[in-house]
């Protein structure tokens, strides 16, 4: 009987954390941008406002070549799947330097007859 009632507090204790990740929760998605933008700004340190607009900045790029069914470089790939195991200092260059890749390689992109409209 202690098992099934300590199953249930679980069940419960997951759905509460559940609704905090649910749009409306106070951990679920930020849908206004100037929101979330106020949100990266209120960052306690100077270096963690850097961080948050770099990894931003570089999940907007990812996000558009998914959107627009683009490929990205191999070599950038790689580099960003060791983003998170570098110091803080050396990410935000790394992201800075991943998304520069990645908007060159859009508009190289853009050259190319085929994505033209």
């Amino acid at each position: 009987m202690s098992e099934q009632i300590s199953q249930e507090k679980l069940l419960a204790r997951m759905k509460q954390v559940f609704a905090r990740l649910q749009s409306g929760g106070d951990q679920g998605p930020i849908d206004d941008r100037y929101e979330y933008e106020r949100l990266i700004d209120s960052e306690p340190t100077e270096e963690d406002r850097q961080l948050a607009h770099a990894l931003t900045d570089l999940a907007d790029l990812a996000k558009y070549f998914s959107e627009h069914k683009l490929r990205m470089p191999a070599d950038v790939v790689a580099a960003m799947s060791g983003l998170a195991r570098l110091p803080v200092r050396e990410r935000i260059a790394r992201a800075q330097e991943i998304a520069k890749k990645l908007t060159e390689h859009i508009h190289d992109a853009g050259k190319d007859p085929a994505f033209r409209n």
